[in-house]
C-alpha cells in the first residue's frame, strides 16, 4: 500500500475562523470530487485559540505532486487569501511507498515448539 499524509496548520485571521472552516469544507468537497488521488480530507477545528488543522491522505507522492501542479491547488490556495493570519506551510508527516509487511514476532516471545526447551532452540 502506498500513501502520503500531509498536515497543514492554519491560523485564521481574527474573526474569520468560521469563514475559513466553511471555505475549507468547500475545498475538500471539490478536491475529493475530482478523484485526483486524494483519499481523505479531514478538517480539525481546534477551537477559538488553536489552529485549524487540515489532514489529507494521498494515493502516492506522484498523486500529490500532480494535484499541486494543477489548477485546483492554486484555486484552493487563492480561496484562502485574506482568511489566514500566517502563511500556509504543508508538512508530509507520513509516507509509505512499499507494501505493508507485518512485523515478525521476536524469537523470545514465540511459544516454544512442543517438546522444545523454553530457553533455547
Amino acid at each position: 500500500m502506498s500513501y502520503v499524509v500531509v498536515v497543514v496548520d492554519l491560523v485564521p485571521v481574527e474573526g474569520r475562523r468560521e469563514e475559513l472552516v466553511d471555505q475549507l469544507r468547500r475545498n475538500s468537497e471539490r478536491v475529493l470530487a475530482l478523484r485526483v488521488g486524494c483519499r481523505s480530507y479531514f478538517i480539525d477545528d481546534r477551537g477559538p485559540d488553536g489552529p485549524v488543522v487540515v489532514l489529507t491522505k494521498w494515493d502516492s507522492e506522484a498523486a500529490l505532486r500532480r494535484h499541486l501542479a494543477g489548477p485546483t491547488a492554486a484555486e484552493v490556495v487563492d480561496s484562502l487569501v485574506g482568511l489566514l493570519a500566517t502563511p500556509m506551510v504543508p508538512r508530509i508527516v507520513a509516507a509509505r511507498d512499499t507494501p505493508h509487511v507485518p512485523a515478525t514476532t521476536p524469537r523470545a516471545s514465540r511459544r516454544p515448539r512442543p517438546g522444545a526447551s523454553p530457553t533455547g532452540p
